[in-house]
């Protein structure tokens, strides 16, 4: 029979309390995991990133679910998950000092044509990372860039001088080394 057992889809094993208190703890850890990785790794997912967040995915399933394996109780578990993703947002949204602890600060990386190589260097951006963003807006010398900032979302945002402050013999290419 199809159905066989069908009474078990809706039954939950776990109590309800235990599966929104599992959602919230590994909701609370994986948000803190992301965190403290950075927002350049936030903003720029690359294969491997994905990869490791489909693996993190799996292995926090079992501490979300507890052995859980009805419906009702995987759909508790993501209306949790919802919830606290709605309310982390709600509390961004209403206070200024929340919305800083979840997301962080705008850190300028470039400012009147010249790299704040200390900030590139605790925010883990190489010069070649930087310089093809650069690329990306569009901008070929150093020297155009008024302000660069790694914003909260991983994602660098230029503001471009209107004029080129710098003689044509000192400006820094974007481009230098590519072929």
């Amino acid at each position: 029979m199809l159905l066989h057992g069908r009474e078990g889809m809706w039954t939950m094993d776990l109590p309800l309390l235990e599966m929104i208190i599992r959602g919230a703890v590994v909701y609370a850890f994986v948000f803190i995991l992301l965190r403290l990785v950075g927002k350049k790794q936030i903003g720029q997912l690359s294969p491997f990133d994905l990869v490791l967040l489909l693996i993190i995915s799996e292995g926090v399933s079992n501490s979300l679910l507890g052995g859980e394996n009805s419906l009702l109780g995987g759909m508790v578990c993501a209306a949790t998950l919802v919830a606290l993703n709605y309310g982390t947002d709600l509390l961004a949204f209403q206070s200024a000092r929340a919305e800083r602890v979840i997301e962080g600060k705008p850190v300028v990386l470039i400012r009147e044509g010249r790299l704040n190589k200390a900030s590139m260097e605790k925010q883990k951006i190489s010069r070649g990372e930087l310089f093809g963003t650069l690329r990306e807006h569009g901008v070929e010398f150093l020297d155009q860039v008024k302000w660069g900032v790694l914003e909260t979302n991983g994602k660098v945002s230029v503001i471009r001088f209107e004029g080129h402050p710098a003689p044509p013999a000192e400006r820094e290419s974007t481009t230098e080394g590519l072929s």
